[in-house]
């Protein structure tokens, strides 16, 4: 119940433009955020080095803690994350990736969707993943990592220093 409260309260907000943009580091989030959830024996890698971009704090920070949990609910407490981070000029990409059993090809296009879930979540993790990227005008993959499971990339992210 619990999770489908904080998913509802996350979803409310989600999909509304980014009017207001900060400059937010993504190694620092993505470390912060990791050392606030519940990662059982789960490890957690961070490669490309370190980005600032322009987006809102906040939804970046529920954006990366959802595909974390993800990771944890999906792949179990041991999982391996990898992030990566990655500059192309004036553009970033966040690589979010782990060693669990991935995502079907079939299944790829629509596990963003509202109530889609393939391990008997609430559905809504990823729909808000989805709705937080769109509402930044990023572009959101779904793949196969390096090591056989489920990789997300954000693209299009803007460098704060361009």
């Amino acid at each position: 119940m619990d999770d489908m409260i904080e998913g509802l309260l996350a979803l409310a907000t989600a999909g509304e433009t980014v009017d207001d943009l900060d400059r937010v580091s993504l190694d620092a989030t993505v470390r912060r955020v990791w050392s606030r959830l519940e990662t059982a024996e789960a490890t957690l890698t961070v490669e490309g080095g370190d980005a600032t971009v322009l987006a809102d704090r906040d939804r970046l920070e529920q954006l990366v803690s959802n595909l974390f949990r993800n990771a944890i609910d999906h792949a179990g407490d041991d999982v391996a994350v990898t992030v990566g981070i990655d500059r192309d000029g004036d553009r970033v990409a966040l690589t979010v990736g782990d060693d669990g059993p991935g995502v079907p090809a079939d299944e790829r296009e629509r596990v963003t969707e509202r109530g889609v879930s393939l391990g008997g979540g609430t559905g809504l993790g990823l729909a808000i993943v989805g709705d937080i990227v769109e509402a930044h005008g990023w572009t959101l993959s779904v793949a196969e990592s390096d090591a056989g499971g489920a990789e997300f990339v954000i693209q299009g992210m803007e460098a704060a220093d361009a």
